[in-house]
């Protein structure tokens, strides 16, 4: 594994335990549901990312992606505006640390490797959204591998 990887993998493993910890943020958070496809089956075990553009106040949110669904909570959501959308999977191995399991290739919940998401859908994304106050439509985000 390079260098990078390892760094963003340590990085998207930070963000999974970092979900219930901290102050209490503004309750100007929205509710942001949906689901991301890959290739036309569900994303296993990945996370998105929101992040605010130019003009929108607010933080950058995030939500994981568990068989293909994700919803974000008012206390952690987007606040209201326009955001770009990142995608990732997520490595078996933080999948399992992040589930309490033992990252030993014999106990991760699945042998098959890592597939990245194609990069057009997260370091090189366009996909945007906008986030309205009170309740906003699910959103579905279908995207491939990279390499497919």
């Amino acid at each position: 594994m390079s260098f990078s990887k390892l760094v963003t993998n340590i990085a998207i493993l930070g963000l999974i335990l970092a979900g219930g910890c901290g102050s209490d943020p503004p309750s100007k958070g929205q509710v942001v549901t949906g689901e991301v496809i890959v290739s036309g089956q569900p994303l296993k075990r990945g996370l998105i990312i929101f992040q605010p553009i130019e003009g929108t106040a607010g933080p950058a949110a995030t939500a994981d992606v568990v068989e293909g669904h994700f919803a974000t909570t008012v206390q952690m959501g987007p606040w209201p505006g326009k955001f770009l959308v990142k995608i990732e999977s997520i490595p078996p191995e933080i999948a399992a640390i992040a589930a309490g399991k033992s990252p030993h290739p014999g106990q991760l919940e699945s042998s098959e490797p890592h597939r990245e998401i194609d990069a057009q859908f997260n370091r090189k994304s366009q996909i945007t959204i906008e986030v309205i106050a009170g309740e906003n439509p699910p959103h579905t985000f279908d995207v491939r591998w990279q390499g497919s």
